[in-house]
């Protein structure tokens, strides 16, 4: 089932707390934005898997209009 929509504008900051209630660990991956690795969100590569119960921050800004797919 789909979250919510998430909008901003180009330059702003997007920031949201991911708090992982799966029984396993998941991440949040952000398909098609030029953002820093550490922000991210694939387990394993760029950041470790939020385990259950755990939480994380993603904080970065939005240099583009859009994303690329």
């Amino acid at each position: 089932m789909p979250g919510p929509v998430l909008c901003a504008r180009q330059g702003e900051r997007m920031i949201r707390l991911f708090q992982n209630d799966l029984p396993q660990a998941s991440s949040v991956h952000w398909h098609g934005i030029r953002i820093e690795n550490s922000m991210h969100g694939v387990a394993g590569m760029t950041q470790p898997a939020v385990a259950p119960g755990g939480d994380f921050l993603h904080d970065f800004a939005l240099p583009d209009a859009g994303t690329y797919w």
